[in-house]
């Protein structure tokens, strides 16, 4: 609909409240708000319709009708109801999703590890800690920015490898890391291969 919660304004009945919740709340409430003005300007536009074919109807002696022209009307009326029930549907549905996450657990320190397009959490490991970015560079240097593996194959940017992975207990200590490629650190990780 491109409305937002700034435009609260321009529909009665609808203010700004602060806050994420309230604040997503009145956002669904504008958006059924726009929705409900369809339906109210279809409903208009209907009886105008069928006020105005009847005239054209009396002044013709009923050689003219305009069944067509009210039947448009209705049917654009039909379309809007239909779109703000399904509207109506989809926000209580987000409602039910949103109560149900409320309900998950937050885990502190999760790495997310990529698998596609999808993310999954990888439990039980370290965090890589707020001193990870020098410690990678520190090794990047330590290697001389080359893959250790060197066999020829090396495709992709030099990453950062943990022997033994931090979900099986490893750290982030320099005798614990080593620089590889792309393509060789997707060899060692089944979720990077593909």
């Amino acid at each position: 609909m491109g409305l937002g919660v700034d435009d609260a304004e321009s529909y009665p009945g609808i203010s700004k409240r602060g806050g994420g919740g309230s604040r997503r709340n009145c956002q669904v409430e504008v958006e059924r708000q726009a929705f409900k003005h369809a339906v109210d300007r279809c409903a208009q536009q209907v009886s105008s319709r069928r006020f105005w074919s009847s005239i054209v109807k009396l002044l013709t002696l009923g050689f003219v009708k305009c069944s067509s022209y009210v039947e448009e009307a209705e049917a654009q009326y039909r379309d809007a109801l239909d779109d703000l029930t399904d509207f109506d549907e989809l926000s209580a549905e987000q409602r039910t999703l949103l109560d149900e996450l409320s309900g998950c657990p937050d885990f502190q320190d999760v790495r997310l590890s990529q698998v596609g397009s999808s993310l999954v959490s990888v439990l039980g490991g370290q965090h890589y800690g707020s001193e990870w970015e020098s410690i990678k560079q520190r090794i990047l240097d330590r290697d001389g920015h080359a893959c250790q593996e060197a066999d020829g194959r090396c495709r992709g940017p030099f990453q950062v490898h943990h022997i033994v992975h931090l979900s099986k207990g490893g750290t982030n200590t320099s005798d614990n890391l080593i620089v590889l490629c792309r393509f060789h650190h997707s060899l060692k990780h089944q979720h990077m291969k593909g």
